[in-house]
């Protein structure tokens, strides 16, 4: 074996390293900053919850199977901001459905305070910090017949906030979604801390320019 091999060897290893160190730096940050918004969702739990019960009538909290890593489902948990409404059985495209969304529920979204319980799941290990945008089990199945290449977002834990969302917005229809898979995979090819710190701070940034959908 000569001199090539042992370079492409330590370039191996060397790649291994930095992968190691970002799963650890990511993680990390990922506890630090989910504690401190647990902290925060039992501060604003009380006032909040009244809110959104005195809105309209239904629980706090909204759960939701979402898929995470590896294709494994979890469920999502935020605070609730539409009415209880029936869906129906027909399963499409995310929307904005305005008339369903609840008085209380238009401020939550906005501040992205509907957003804080999402800390919980972070903090299991659900989603991290950064990554793409989960999705429901049956939405996947349905853009998976348009787009084969969306189940490769997988090969990452889904985030609170991601590429795709400071980016892009929140999809709405097939021609989104084919641009949100193009910001995910982006994500998924570059992603170092340096990326995530720089989605962080837009995310923080677009809080508290109220850009809440």
């Amino acid at each position: 074996r000569g001199p090539g091999a042992r370079r492409a060897r330590r370039a191996r290893s060397a790649r291994r390293r930095r992968r190691a160190l970002y799963r650890l730096a990511s993680r990390t940050l990922d506890l630090t900053v989910s504690l401190a918004g647990v902290i925060f969702l039992a501060l604003i739990l009380a006032p909040v919850g009244a809110a959104v019960k005195l809105s309209s009538p239904g629980p706090v909290f909204y759960r939701q199977s979402r898929t995470g890593r590896q294709g494994k489902v979890f469920r999502l948990i935020k605070f609730r901001t539409m009415r209880m409404d029936p869906e129906g059985e027909t399963v499409r495209l995310p929307i904005v459905d305005e008339r369903r969304i609840a008085p209380t529920g238009r401020f939550l979204r906005r501040t992205h305070l509907d957003e804080v319980p999402q800390f919980i799941n972070v903090l299991r290990g659900d989603l991290a910090l950064v990554g793409p945008r989960p999705e429901r089990p049956e939405v996947e199945e349905l853009i998976r017949k348009k787009l084969p290449l969306f189940s490769l977002r997988h090969m990452t834990r889904p985030g609170l906030t991601g590429w795709a969302q400071v980016m892009g917005g929140y999809p709405c229809g097939l021609s989104d979604m084919k641009e949100k898979l193009q910001y995910d995979l982006f994500y998924i090819k570059n992603r170092c801390f340096f990326l995530d710190l720089v989605i962080l701070l837009k995310t923080v940034k677009a809080v508290f320019q109220l850009k809440g959908r």
